[in-house]
């Protein structure tokens, strides 16, 4: 038995495909809290997307995860899941929603197998059904041989493959995680990774995550949204939005006594030479040893940069090409909201 692929069309209205979440104009603050939590966010995530809210502590991450989940209402504006009112449709909503939190509130002094018996009554799966859905599940999540071991002796990893079962069980349209790898090693994260990957491949599930982990959201996001003070200060592809704070960067590190020519000049010398290279920005540090150049394509740009240093008799040590990451983005963004706000 397989866990039942999700209609990609499910949720159409006329010929219109609908977003599975939509949010507008969302609006939370607290009793007595000077400012608000969350304010003016606006946003959609479409069926079988990998959607990531990131930003840094006390951005709204949390109050913005349960508002969206029905365990908070907002102070103003609207949440449509599956196009339900989180405001008059908890229960529906809640029937087709898994969630797994950052705590968990398993038993662990009983089986994987006992907890996802119990978990089954509670989401009233038919008798009938539950021992095929509870097997179906565990072996999804790479389980199955230790069903009939005690929750407390699985590994971190291993317990939240065990949640993300659990929030399986009955067969939910979207899947809301909040930080699903915190406290895991690498080995641990890479599991769940493909577990989440193998979801949106092969059900078409759609999966809305929280994370402090970057490497994650780039990895597994189809598009990721960045929170400050409550306020969306960027949305987008991973790829777009880290083209967008500068591109590529080479470091070249050069001899202490090499006769290095002015960032000014080297500029204008790169661009006579080769017309088609375009460069952003050339940085040159205070002890005149490490070149950073922010350019498009960095392969492409090492072999005519180093040719030109060479002519002016530049001895290179080292020379390395980096992408932007997520980090570089987040720093970008946040800084500048804390700045400018």
């Amino acid at each position: 038995m397989r866990l039942q692929k999700q209609d990609k069309h499910l949720y159409t209205k006329g010929a219109l495909l609908l977003p599975v979440i939509q949010v507008d104009n969302l609006f939370k603050k607290y009793d007595k809290a000077p400012f608000p939590a969350v304010r003016n966010l606006s946003f959609q995530v479409e069926q079988g997307e990998i959607f990531g809210l990131l930003g840094p502590n006390g951005a709204g991450k949390s109050t913005t995860f349960k508002m969206l989940t029905t365990l908070l209402e907002p102070t103003e504006g609207s949440i449509l899941i599956l196009n339900r009112d989180t405001m008059t449709s908890q229960k529906a909503i809640r029937e087709h929603i898994g969630y797994v939190s950052q705590i968990g509130g398993h038993d662990h002094q009983l089986t994987a197998y006992e907890n996802l018996r119990w978990i089954s009554k509670l989401y009233h799966i038919p008798r009938k059904q539950m021992n095929d859905r509870i097997m179906e599940v565990l072996d999804y999540v790479h389980l199955l041989e230790v069903k009939d071991n005690l929750l407390m002796t699985f590994s971190g990893g291993m317990r939240r493959r065990f949640e993300i079962a659990t929030a399986l069980l009955h067969h939910p349209k979207i899947l809301f995680l909040d930080e699903p790898s915190s406290g895991l090693d690498v080995e641990h994260r890479y599991q769940l990774w493909h577990v989440l990957e193998r979801l949106k491949r092969e059900q078409n599930m759609t999966v809305f995550l929280t994370t402090h982990y970057l490497e994650e959201a780039d990895r597994l996001c189809d598009r990721v949204m960045i929170i400050q003070e409550g306020q969306c200060v960027c949305l987008g592809e991973p790829e777009q939005l880290k083209q967008e704070v500068g591109g590529d960067q080479i470091y070249i590190t050069v001899a202490e006594h090499s006769s290095v020519i002015t960032e000014e000049e080297l500029h204008s010398k790169l661009l006579e030479a080769h017309e088609q290279l375009v460069i952003k920005r050339i940085q040159l540090n205070e002890a005149c040893t490490e070149l950073r150049f922010w350019v498009d394509q960095g392969h492409r740009q090492v072999t005519p940069i180093l040719d030109l240093l060479s002519h002016y008799d530049v001895q290179i040590t080292s020379v390395r090409v980096t992408q932007p990451t997520l980090d570089d983005v987040m720093l970008q963004y946040t800084q500048r909201s804390i700045q400018y706000a």
